[in-house]
């Protein structure tokens, strides 16, 4: 993924958001980025954002109309309003950037994976809870207990690179 596109989308998106006051921390490959590499991974495809879906619910129709009217193109994530799916109109190295929405399910949170029926989840407090980390000289939110997250996300070597990793062999993942 070229950095500067990377950069460029990020914090298109992250103005547009703080405009609108939509509470989000990164999430998968950009999490992973930033608490491991202090920046994006190189091979990493998109960038990864989430939001309490409450929250984005909200505030989804000022979103979709900001995002539209500085150029970028939106796709929603149909299943179940799951969150949208934002790229550039240029032609880019980085695929998008992913919002995902996250859903309160007792002391969990979860966001439909896709439409096999499949969720990601976590705790709610682990989703819930986030903090300010300096992210390319600027402030954004990470959960606040980042590793945690991580080590579900990519078990328990997340801090080990791996050039041709697939994440979906240690997601917390279950049937819906």
């Amino acid at each position: 993924m070229n950095e500067l596109e990377a950069k460029t989308l990020f914090w298109q998106v992250n103005d547009i958001l703080k405009e609108i006051g939509l509470k989000y921390s990164l999430y998968f490959g950009t999490l992973l980025g930033a608490i491991r590499e202090n920046g994006f991974i190189k091979i990493d495809r998109d960038l990864d954002l989430y939001c309490l879906a409450e929250d984005f619910e909200e505030k989804k129709d000022e979103l979709l109309r900001l995002l539209k009217q500085d150029g970028l193109i939106v796709i929603l994530k149909t299943y179940q309003d799951a969150g949208l799916k934002i790229k550039s109109k240029e032609r880019h190295t980085v695929k998008g950037c992913d919002i995902c929405c996250f859903f309160k399910s007792d002391k969990q949170r979860f966001y439909p994976k896709n439409k096999s029926n499949q969720k990601v989840f976590h705790l709610a407090e682990d989703i819930e809870n986030m903090k300010e980390i300096v992210f390319y000289d600027r402030k954004v939110l990470v959960p606040e207990n980042s590793e945690k997250i991580l080590e579900e996300i990519y078990g328990k070597d997340w801090r080990i690179p791996y050039e041709k990793y697939r994440y979906e062999n240690q997601l917390n993942v279950a049937e819906l």
